[in-house]
C-alpha cells in the first residue's frame, strides 16, 4: 500500500518545463502572452530575439515563472515586448511563496491608467538586464506601478528606465514618470532612471508614504515634473542610499553608505566581522549614523554585499 501511495505521489508531481517563443513559428508559441497563459510553477519561458507586437498583456498570475529573453552581441536585451500603445505590457501577481524572474527584455509602448509598461502586486520579483522605456500611464506610474508587502522586495538589477511619461488627458494629474511605488521596498541595483516625465510630481519615481526605494550603484537623474519641479527626481516615500545619486544632472557623483569597512573594494565576511565586533556600540559598522551598530546596519551591509 505504501509503495502504491508513493508511486501515486510521484506521478502527481509535474516537472518544470521550458516553453519557447519565437516569431518564425518554429517554437511552442509565437505570442509571449499565450505562452504565459499555460505556464505552471517552475516553468521557464524563453523568448527569442525580436519585436513582439502584443495584442494582450503578458500576465503571470499565480505560479513561479522565469521569463528569459535574448541578448545581442553586446549583452543588451534583444527581446522586445511592445504594447503597441494599446495596453499594458507585463503584469505579475503571484500566489503565496511564489517568485518570478524577468531578464533580458525590453518593455515598451505600453499604456494603462496605472503602470503603463509593468504592473506588479504583492509579489517577490527580480528583473535583470531590462529596459523599461517609452511607456505611458494616465494616473500613476508611466513605466510601472509597484505594490508589494514586507519581505517581498522588487529588485531591478542592471536595468535602464527611461523615456516613460504619465499625464491625464482631461485632468491636471500624473504621478511617477518612471514608476509609482504604492507600498513596499523596491531595490535599484546598477540601474539608471533618467529622461522620464510626470505632469504633476515625481518625474522619476513617485511614492506613497508606505513606499521605499533603495539605491545601490544607481542614478536617478535628468527627469522632469512639470507642476512641481522640486520633485523632478523623486517624490514622497523613503529613500535609502547604499551608493548612488539623485540629481537633475546625470553627471552626478555617487554618494551613500560605504559598507566596505576594510577598504578591499568588496563587501564580504571580513567587513561583517568588523561590524559584529562593534555590535551594540558606536564604531566601524555604524552605517546609518545613529551611533550604535545594530540590525539596521546589518541590513544595509547585506544590501551592499559583493556577489
Amino acid at each position: 500500500l505504501a509503495t502504491i501511495a508513493i508511486a501515486g505521489l510521484a506521478c502527481s508531481v509535474t516537472s518544470a518545463e521550458t516553453i519557447t517563443v519565437c516569431l518564425d513559428g518554429s517554437c511552442d508559441f509565437t505570442d509571449p502572452a499565450a505562452a504565459a497563459a499555460v505556464a505552471t510553477s517552475g516553468d521557464v519561458i524563453e523568448i527569442a530575439a525580436g519585436t513582439y507586437l502584443l495584442e494582450n498583456p503578458v500576465l503571470i498570475y499565480g505560479p513561479s515563472v522565469e521569463i528569459r529573453g535574448a541578448v545581442d552581441g553586446k549583452g543588451r536585451p534583444a527581446t522586445i515586448l511592445d504594447g503597441q500603445g494599446a495596453g499594458q505590457v507585463l503584469a505579475i501577481l503571484l500566489a503565496v511563496n511564489e517568485t518570478a524572474r524577468v531578464e533580458n527584455v525590453v518593455i515598451t509602448n505600453g499604456l494603462a491608467e496605472f503602470g503603463g509598461g509593468l504592473w506588479i502586486r504583492h509579489s517577490l520579483v527580480d528583473l535583470e538586464n531590462c529596459v523599461i522605456s517609452g511607456n505611458h500611464a494616465e494616473t500613476q506610474g508611466g513605466g510601472m506601478f509597484l505594490k508589494t508587502l514586507p519581505g517581498l522586495p522588487i529588485t531591478f538589477d542592471s536595468c535602464e528606465i527611461s523615456g516613460n511619461t504619465v499625464s491625464h488627458p482631461k485632468f491636471d494629474s500624473g504621478y511617477g514618470g518612471a514608476g509609482w511605488i504604492s507600498e513596499g521596498l523596491v531595490r535599484l541595483i546598477d540601474t539608471e532612471v533618467s529622461g522620464n516625465s510626470a505632469e504633476h510630481s515625481g518625474g522619476g519615481f513617485g511614492m506613497s508614504t508606505e513606499g521605499e526605494i533603495m539605491l545601490d550603484g544607481t542614478r536617478i537623474c535628468g527627469n522632469d515634473a512639470s507642476d512641481v519641479p522640486s520633485t523632478s527626481q523623486v517624490f514622497g516615500g523613503t529613500i535609502t542610499m547604499v551608493m548612488g545619486c539623485i540629481d537633475d544632472s546625470c553627471d552626478c557623483t555617487f554618494d551613500g553608505i560605504d559598507a566596505d569597512l576594510n577598504g578591499d573594494n568588496a563587501v564580504n565576511g571580513a567587513d561583517l566581522g568588523l561590524l559584529l565586533a562593534n555590535w551594540g556600540q558606536p564604531g566601524p559598522g555604524d552605517l546609518n549614523g545613529d551611533d550604535v551598530v545594530g540590525g539596521a546596519d546589518l541590513g544595509l551591509m547585506l544590501a551592499a554585499w559583493s556577489e
